[in-house]
């Protein structure tokens, strides 16, 4: 963008535009949807490096704002949920979650190592799309870059093998009270293949889903 120092995405009137929208909403739940991965694969690196071309990665100092955005007590839902990423791109699917503070081992790559406040960011990935790079009989270790070595699929409460290699589709089911979110992958033949179950009530902790693993 003409109107930063670094490459970005966004730019400065988007990027204001989304910290607003974020802060002043009201809503329960807040969604943000990014047709380029946040949340990938930061501690690791392949041939190409941390950056595949188009995802958030490439884009590390825009990346680490967004992160500290989406982190923030002023984005969190009237709820205590802090805003929730739904992506897709990667030609695979997968739940991962990046929490703030200075233990975890994504935390410099991302920019939320700073605080000892404890809040996450949930990502749901899903990709119709799926047979070009990551075809069924895939296994965790081939091709390496389906592997998480980052844990946030663990923190997500999966574990790092813990991905949907087929065609998947991505679901979002809000409870009629009002009280659980659920985010799921589904199938060619409509199947649930993954599923995490948010308590709305309690800051949108996890309690309760179905481990996927592949390899």
């Amino acid at each position: 963008a003409e109107d930063l120092p670094f490459c970005s995405m966004l730019g400065m009137g988007q990027r204001m535009w989304l910290k607003e929208t974020l802060e002043e909403s009201d809503a329960k739940v807040k969604i943000v949807v990014s047709g380029s991965v946040l949340l990938s694969n930061p501690t690791w690196a392949g041939s190409e490096g941390k950056c595949s071309g188009d995802d958030w990665d490439c884009y590390n100092v825009e990346q680490k704002w967004l992160m500290n955005l989406l982190t923030s007590p002023a984005a969190a839902g009237r709820s205590g949920c802090q805003p929730i990423v739904l992506t897709g791109d990667y030609h695979f699917g997968d739940i991962k979650m990046a929490c703030s503070g200075p233990t975890t081992a994504y935390g410099s790559d991302l920019g939320i190592d700073h605080t000892s406040e404890r809040r996450c960011v949930l990502q749901h990935m899903a990709s119709g799309m799926s047979h070009t790079t990551a075809v069924p009989h895939s296994t965790c270790e081939h091709p390496e870059y389906l592997k998480d070595h980052s844990g946030m699929r663990e923190e997500a409460g999966q574990d790092e093998c813990s991905l949907v290699a087929g065609p998947n589709f991505g679901e979002m089911e809000y409870a009629a009270d009002g009280r659980t979110l659920s985010l799921r992958s589904r199938g060619e033949e409509g199947g649930i293949l993954s599923e995490i179950v948010l308590d709305v009530e309690d800051k949108c902790k996890i309690i309760g889903g179905k481990t996927f693993h592949l390899g």
